[in-house]
């Protein structure tokens, strides 16, 4: 996917991004981030208790997040 600023999107391609971003893709890329010791504790357990995994709740958390910018820049 890229975007950039030469033409303005149309509706077929702004349709077609929007399924991209939000389809599930097959590919992994690895993110490193810092978090303060007594956050990772929080989200370690609660992780836990869901059995499930850190990177399963934060792809979950991104997913939300983005999918709220995408509907909220493309359908305004």
């Amino acid at each position: 996917m890229s975007l950039t600023t030469k033409r303005p999107v149309r509706e077929a391609t702004r349709g077609r991004l929007v399924d991209e971003v939000l389809a599930e893709n097959k590919k992994r890329h690895r993110i490193n981030i810092d978090v303060g010791d007594a956050m990772y504790k929080r989200l370690k357990i609660q992780a836990v208790q869901e059995g499930r995994t850190v990177a399963d709740i934060t792809r979950s958390l991104w997913n939300e997040y983005l999918s709220k910018l995408v509907f909220t820049h493309f359908f305004k």
